[in-house]
């Protein structure tokens, strides 16, 4: 019965077979940088009494591999966000962009390889009265490698979101959520060693598609806000092949399709009327990835609900009447 379930466990995870290129793990970037903008799109359905808000967002990502081939990773971003708020006739718009930082290194058999690169991304998301909303981003980022010389590839993400907030009594909610995202990891090559010990990883463009599907019950309280929320995410790659040439012969690695399940909490923290500390925490419960992150939110501009002042009108005295 054990070697059933090692076995079921190995066929849906992302470790189920062997790897030989570190290059087939930058989709471990490109995953790391589409939660990034999942959470900026989290932050966007945020209360906020002013039409623009900034903030800041410290993130850490990590693998540890138990079972299988090892596939480890670290990284950090730090990324900055603004976003502004249009109110329409019984909906609003929500406009945004951020840029972030990352590092990251990467650990597969006896291989490191690290990075460091930078995400821009722009957003917008429609939210109706009813707290249904629907959304669309894009994010563009560029690695530079640094091992043996200098290799930079480029990656694009794309998103699309739709989900719907209910409210029940005791002020407690339940979130649904479901995200398609897609994008492109452009070709690279990187060679290990020289002369006679020489090899070659040459990488061909990869589309990472990725559908996930979130259920979340959480609790405002008088100054915060807390949600557990549990994802069910599967990812399927489109190409990516990497060809590899060395003295040994030509050899060929590719990613893996993969599912998994993400528990997660947030805390959202009201400290004035134009200030909120925000924390989350994700752990994946069949790779073994974990993401952290806190930050601040502030919100500044027009305060959209403020009622409008009209201007003070002087009645003149009309002619053969008695008003004054």
């Amino acid at each position: 019965m054990r070697k059933i379930i090692l076995v079921c466990l190995l066929f849906f995870t992302c470790f189920a077979h062997s790897y030989y290129s570190v290059l087939t793990k930058q989709i471990h970037i490109f995953s790391f940088e589409q939660k990034l903008q999942r959470k900026h799109l989290e932050q966007m359905r945020f209360y906020a009494l002013n039409q623009w808000r900034g903030w800041g967002l410290l993130n850490f990502g990590f693998k540890k591999t138990f079972i299988g081939e090892i596939d480890n990773y670290t990284a950090f971003a730090p990324l900055l966000g603004f976003d502004k708020t249009y109110y329409l006739d019984e909906a609003k718009l929500l406009i945004g962009f951020d840029v972030d930082v990352n590092y990251f290194k990467l650990d597969v058999y006896d291989t490191s390889l690290s990075s460091v690169g930078y995400g821009l991304g722009g957003y917008t998301q429609w939210m109706n009265q009813n707290k249904f909303y629907a959304s669309v981003s894009l994010r563009m980022i560029q690695e530079f490698f640094y091992q043996f010389q200098n290799t930079n590839n480029l990656m694009w993400i794309l998103d699309f979101g739709v989900g719907k907030r209910f409210d029940f009594g005791e002020h407690y909610f339940i979130d649904t959520d479901f995200h398609i995202g897609t994008g492109t990891i452009l070709d690279a090559e990187l060679s290990f060693g020289n002369g006679d010990s020489k090899t070659t990883h040459t990488f061909d463009p990869l589309i990472p598609l990725n559908f996930q599907s979130a259920f979340s019950i959480g609790k405002q309280f008088e100054k915060q806000q807390v949600k557990i929320s549990i994802t069910a995410e599967y990812k399927y790659p489109i190409g990516g092949e990497v060809w590899i040439q060395s003295n040994d012969g030509l050899f060929k690695d590719k990613p893996d399709d993969c599912f998994d399940l993400i528990l997660s909490i947030a805390y959202d923290r009201h400290i004035d009327d134009y200030a909120y500390f925000y924390a989350y925490a994700d752990f994946s419960t069949l790779n073994f990835e974990g993401n952290i992150g806190a930050g601040i939110r502030v919100t500044f501009g027009e305060n959209a609900e403020k009622p409008l002042k009209y201007p003070k009108i002087k009645l003149k005295k009309l002619p053969n009447t008695d008003l004054k």
